[in-house]
């Protein structure tokens, strides 16, 4: 679905690691549904294809998306 909607390969299982490294490292104790919106179109825009790239390509730019 993720290939097909935004033309990029991902497996869940990445994909998911994603959203928890988010999750985790945006300290939220309760993320409301803004919230998670806002995580997943960041997971979403990024060309990573897994949480080592991710994280490679946050700390590249200063954990802003371009």
């Amino acid at each position: 679905m993720i290939e097909e909607e935004y033309g990029k390969k991902i497996s869940q299982e990445d994909f998911r690691d994603i959203i928890d490294y988010l999750k985790k490292t945006s300290k939220w104790k309760d993320a409301d549904f803004q919230t998670w919106r806002l995580l997943l179109k960041r997971a979403l825009s990024s060309p990573a294809k897994d949480l080592n790239e991710f994280i490679k390509l946050e700390d590249e730019n200063d954990g802003h998306p371009e």
